[in-house]
């Protein structure tokens, strides 16, 4: 069973800008409700009175404007390979910047279609061993994990199933930005060059999933130690909230596939030697 799942996880590997094709399928995109009203804050220093004979100092303003959050559909579908595609994706607005907003939102477009073609193409490879009347599926939905006129955190669950791997199989994949500039974050980009964050992330995370096994009765020794051993790419599915770093875990990376996706927190306390005193972490 672990096996069909990673098979089916392999499908969404892909997260770089692809372009879409065609191959028979017809793609729509549609926009819904809002998900969060648009609040603007600014933050006003103190009125500073100098004593007589000096000069105050100036102060400064800074406008801080929670981005508007609303939802878009990618909608795709197709008969030969059979097989439907279905992603709820955020679409920002509201932003000081047009240039910054639009930069963000064709990077968010950019995964979702990525994610797209490379389900259809890994079908289309196996499409001699699918059953036409059988038909496979692309379900994704996300989560706001942060807005707070600094950062935009949200995280993506997608979901797959295919007739050699009907089992529904879970993804995370996340997405981190800089509402100040438009760009998006990285993990390393986090921390001190040299810093041991991989080694905190690592075992604080093998701690909480041991944590998250023995309440469900299951052994501790389940945790995948390959799964959660210090690399980049086992930490990708980050997310940043006001107190920690939380990590995502498809399903059968970090602990058996029968229990699912899984995410843990670790604190920003954990992380402190090893923040950059100069990046977003260190001006919540």
């Amino acid at each position: 069973m672990q096996v069909a799942h990673r098979r089916s996880l392999r499908i969404l590997s892909v997260l770089a800008p692809i372009a879409l094709a065609s191959c028979g399928a017809t793609a729509t995109t549609a926009t819904s409700t809002t998900v969060a009203p648009i609040s603007s804050t600014t933050l006003i220093p103190p009125t500073v009175t100098a004593a007589p004979g000096t000069t105050a100092a100036p102060t400064t303003t800074v406008v801080e404007v929670t981005p508007k959050i609303t939802t878009a559909v990618f909608a795709k579908s197709s008969a030969s390979p059979n097989y439907s595609i279905n992603i709820n994706y955020p679409v920002v607005s509201g932003l000081l910047s047009s240039v910054d907003e639009s930069n963000i939102n064709s990077q968010i477009s950019n995964a979702v279609n990525s994610w797209s073609q490379s389900f259809a193409q890994n079908l289309s490879l196996g499409s001699s061993n699918l059953q036409s009347s059988t038909s496979s599926m692309l379900n994704g939905s996300y989560k706001v994990i942060l807005a707070d006129g600094k950062i935009f955190s949200v995280q993506f669950v997608l979901q797959t199933s295919t007739p050699t791997s009907p089992a529904v199989a879970t993804t995370i994949s996340t997405l981190n930005f800089n509402l100040s500039s438009g760009t998006l974050l990285s993990l390393p980009g986090l921390f001190k060059t040299g810093s041991n964050f991989l080694s905190i992330l690592s075992r604080d995370a093998r701690s909480q999933l041991t944590q998250q096994l023995t309440a469900q009765g299951v052994a501790a020794s389940s945790v995948n130690q390959s799964g959660t051993s210090p690399l980049p790419s086992n930490f990708a599915a980050f997310n940043i909230t006001p107190n920690s770093i939380m990590i995502g875990f498809s399903q059968g990376q970090a602990v058996p596939s029968s229990i699912g996706a899984v995410t843990v927190n670790v604190p920003l306390t954990d992380l402190a030697g090893a923040i950059d005193p100069n990046g977003p972490l260190a001006n919540p």
